[in-house]
């Protein structure tokens, strides 16, 4: 099967436009963009949750079924065997989802580059492209992950460290002078670490954007990245801000239409009498009308944030050129060429 292409570019006349969209542009372009495409990004949302819960549903299934008393004994706890299966699988589950979500942005970001630009996209084209190079995906995903996480994981150390020490001399009736300087410092890391993760989070957004379209490795990929980003930063992190209030004010909105729909039933068999059974059939009949509905919701509400950092990819690339050309006078204008 051809690969499919990379995605092209408006005329050079357009280009020169050297103003970047703002953060109200982008949100409607967002917007724009899950609007005409709605089929696109729900069938390439809804692969990662179906994967996820043919992956964890059998989990909990096997492992209820290992820790119930009988097979327990007496004492109904769980046996070392069964705790370290229990670890194993929860690891290989765990690295199992990163890898299928990793899978997704680059998916969704090769759609929303595609359809961005103008061009035609489907989701099985998505899914041949992120499986060219899955373990760039996976492995691009995980640096980014150490990079937010990191800081903060080592304030939490310290945490765990100053309890430990705190504990220990609070044990032997002394006082751990290394416990309240621990603690306090650690809190410091801790949120010095929050920032700083968030500040990487903004820096790397378009990683996986500049991965999918420049074939570049992961770290290549995240360089550029922090290089596109430059200058942008307030504009990537507002734009994220405001697109997180919309969705959590539409499923907030969806979730009060959810009660109000129980509360409506509940009432209804409450006034006609109509017993447990029937109220057991209305709220089956919910759960029928609201499952799929979340389950959409959920799908495009992930692939909010690779649309939105592709956008800003492409924007940010449109620029590109006339920047270069206004750092660099009496250089020619050069469309961005891609592999």
């Amino acid at each position: 099967m051809s690969t499919p292409p990379n995605p092209f570019y408006p005329p050079q006349n357009a280009w020169m436009l050297s103003r970047p969209m703002q953060v109200g542009a982008t949100v409607n372009r967002v917007i724009e963009l899950l609007r005409k495409n709605f089929k696109l990004f729900l069938w390439i949302g809804l692969a990662p949750i179906v994967a996820e819960i043919l992956l964890i549903v059998p989990y909990c299934l096997y492992m209820s079924f290992e820790l119930q008393p009988a097979r327990l004994g007496s004492g109904a706890a769980p046996t070392p065997a069964v705790v370290v299966l229990m670890v194993v699988l929860i690891a290989l589950l765990m690295v199992a989802v990163l890898f299928i979500y990793a899978l997704f942005e680059t998916a969704t970001s090769w759609a929303a580059l595609q359809v961005d630009a103008g061009a035609e996209a489907t989701a099985s084209q998505a899914w041949q492209v992120a499986w060219q190079h899955p373990g760039r995906s996976f492995w691009l995903m995980i640096l980014r992950w150490l990079r937010y996480v990191g800081p903060m994981l080592a304030g939490m150390l310290l945490v765990g460290l100053g309890a430990a020490l705190f504990t220990a001399s609070h044990e032997q009736g002394g006082t751990s002078v290394a416990a309240f300087v621990l603690i306090p410092l650690a809190v410091v890391v801790v949120v010095g670490g929050f920032v700083l993760g968030v500040v990487l989070y903004v820096a790397d957004a378009l990683s996986n954007a500049a991965s999918v379209t420049e074939d570049l490795t992961a770290w290549q990929a995240i360089r550029r990245s922090v290089q596109l980003t430059r200058g942008a930063r307030w504009r990537i992190f507002g734009t994220g801000i405001l697109l997180y209030l919309i969705v959590m004010a539409f499923m907030m909105a969806a979730e009060v239409a959810l009660l109000v729909l129980i509360a409506l039933a509940a009432g209804l068999s409450a006034v006609l009498h109509a017993g447990a059974a029937a109220g057991v059939v209305v709220g089956v009949l919910c759960a029928l009308i609201v499952l799929p509905l979340f389950l959409m919701a959920l799908s495009l509400m992930m692939a909010i944030q690779p649309i939105y950092q592709s956008v800003i990819y492409r924007d940010l690339r449109r620029l590109e050129p006339v920047q270069d050309a206004a750092m660099q006078p009496g250089a020619s204008f050069t469309m961005p060429q891609f592999r």
